[in-house]
C-alpha cells in the first residue's frame, strides 16, 4: 500500500507540537507529536496514547464504507491501517490540537502538492480534502483531515490506489467525527 498523503499529516503534527517522532519510528506510542506518556499538544489535557483504533473507528464502520476491508483491528494502537485488495488500503491518525495544527497540515500538504488541498470546514469544526492523482489509479490519494466538532482532535484519514475514492473518505472521517466529538 501506498501512504503518501498521510505521512504529510504526520510530518507537520511533529514539527507544530515540538513533540517526538513520527509514530513508530522511536517506539513511542504512536501519537506522533506527542512524548512517550501521551500529553501535550493541547491546553485541554487531551491525550491520544490510549486510544485503540476502535475508539476512533469500529470495524463495523469500516466494513460498512469499506466492505473489502481487512486486517483492520479495533484492539490497535494509532496510526490505524487496513487493507484493501489491488494493493490498495487506508489509514487514520489522530492527534492532541486545535486549528493552529490543522492549518500546519494544510500548509505543509500545499507544500508538497501545490493546489492539492481544498478547505472544505464540512466535516468537524474545520476540515480540508486533499487529492493526489487520479482517485482509483495505482498511487493516488484522497485524504481528509479535520478537526473534531468537540474541537479537542485533529485526525486525518486516507484511502489510496483503487480504493481512493472521496465519498468514501468523507464517510469515513464522519465517523471518526462523531465518535472522537463523543468521548
Amino acid at each position: 500500500m501506498v501512504f503518501v498523503a498521510f505521512g504529510i499529516g504526520a510530518a507537520s503534527a511533529c514539527g507544530s507540537s515540538g513533540g517526538g517522532g513520527g509514530a513508530g519510528d522511536n517506539g513511542d506510542d504512536g501519537t506522533s507529536g506527542e512524548g512517550p506518556t501521551g500529553t501535550g499538544g493541547s491546553s485541554s489535557g487531551c491525550s491520544v496514547s490510549s486510544l485503540t483504533c476502535g475508539d476512533a473507528l469500529s470495524a463495523e464502520e469500516v466494513a460498512s464504507i469499506e466492505p473489502a476491508a481487512s486486517e483492520y483491528s479495533e484492539d490497535g494502537r494509532l496510526p490505524c491501517r487496513f487493507s484493501i485488495p489491488e494493493q490498495s488500503g487506508g489509514i487514520f491518525q489522530v492527534f492532541c490540537g486545535g486549528a493552529s495544527l490543522l492549518d500546519a497540515q494544510r500548509a505543509t500538504a500545499e507544500q508538497a502538492y501545490p493546489g492539492a488541498t481544498t478547505e472544505t470546514d464540512t466535516i468537524g469544526s474545520k476540515s480540508f480534502e486533499m487529492v493526489v492523482g487520479s482517485p482509483g489509479e495505482l498511487g493516488s490519494t484522497t485524504e481528509v483531515a479535520a478537526l473534531t466538532t468537540s474541537g479537542e482532535y485533529v485526525f486525518d484519514v486516507s484511502l489510496t490506489s483503487g480504493a481512493a475514492d472521496m465519498d468514501a473518505t468523507r464517510r469515513l472521517a464522519e465517523a471518526i467525527d462523531a465518535n472522537l466529538s463523543a468521548r
